[in-house]
């Protein structure tokens, strides 16, 4: 059993509808003059077997100009209109420990997707990785969300990404993978749905 818990925003608790990708990546790559396959679109999106700075310099961009194109193009207000969230969620209210998200979402468009999704004020601590505190895989937006939670380092993160997995490890945090879209990662945990959380968390009775 863990004392805390950090999770992942996008893929683990929330998501989009799939033609909203689609139509995202569809206006990025005419802005920015190639375009991406299904195959493609979801290997980003999801962060599917390497860090996505290395997807996109695989694929000959700059990571930093690519992600000012596309937010540009996947506005908070708009991406939330397509935002839902998992039907495990409920899971949350069993938890007990802190609870806290890190994400690479930016404040405005978390904000926005954990109150359309009814999830504010459901974790004691939410840390958007930016340029200044750094991305995940990198260790310092987990520990900030250690910190910010006062809670112990018998914790673990829940992710759905390569990223995910190794930013815990680089955190020294056990790590747990949730299985959403058929893609397996090593991790100290797979799971197929957050429900299975109870199997390692500490839950009310």
């Amino acid at each position: 059993m863990f004392d805390s818990y950090v999770f992942d925003l996008d893929g683990v608790l929330v998501d989009v509808r799939d033609s909203y990708r689609r139509e995202v990546f569809e206006e990025v790559g005419d802005e920015l003059g190639r375009g991406f396959t299904d195959d493609e679109v979801d290997r980003l999106w999801y962060g599917f077997g390497d860090d996505r700075a290395d997807i996109l310099a695989d694929w000959g961009f700059d990571p930093r100009e690519f992600w000012d194109v596309f937010d540009g193009i996947d506005t908070p207000e708009r991406r939330v209109e397509h935002t839902y969230a998992y039907d495990d969620i409920d899971v949350l209210d069993d938890i007990e420990g802190p609870k806290g998200v890190v994400t690479h979402s930016p404040p405005a468009l978390a904000d926005r997707a954990l109150e359309k999704t009814g999830l504010a004020g459901s974790f004691d601590a939410v840390v958007c990785c930016s340029y200044d505190l750094g991305y995940k895989p990198e260790p310092a937006p987990i520990r900030a969300c250690i910190e910010r939670m006062d809670a112990s380092d018998d914790a673990v993160m829940i992710g759905d990404s390569v990223t995910d997995v190794r930013g815990a490890w680089n955190a020294g945090l056990a790590a747990a993978h949730v299985n959403r879209v058929g893609y397996s990662v090593d991790a100290d945990m797979n799971i197929e749905s957050l429900h299975e959380v109870r199997d390692f968390a500490r839950c009310r009775a």
